[in-house]
């Protein structure tokens, strides 16, 4: 499932530009990890003693921008579509 904590390896803070706008703000829902203490510190902090901080915030982007609209399924919005234009 997309509500899992995730660290984003990086050995370059340059690599952060190489994104576009939409992947800029889904990075900004990842832990980034630019050593290994930060990447232990993750496992052991928010993996492991689940003190996820960026939880609600993801979760939130998700919902905006990754599942169907309407709170609806895709296939419901599909069929809700046909049936509107065969009306």
């Amino acid at each position: 499932m997309l509500n899992k904590p995730v660290m984003f390896t990086v050995k370059n803070r340059d690599v952060l530009n190489n994104f576009n706008e939409f992947g800029k703000e889904c990075l900004k829902r990842h832990y980034l990890g630019f050593d290994k203490a930060e990447m232990e510190r993750f496992i052991d902090d928010t993996v492991i003693g689940k003190n996820d901080f960026l939880k609600n915030e993801r979760k939130e982007f998700v919902r905006q921008n990754c599942m169907p609209p309407n709170d609806k399924s895709a296939s419901q919005n599909i069929m809700d579509y046909i049936n509107e234009k065969i009306n």
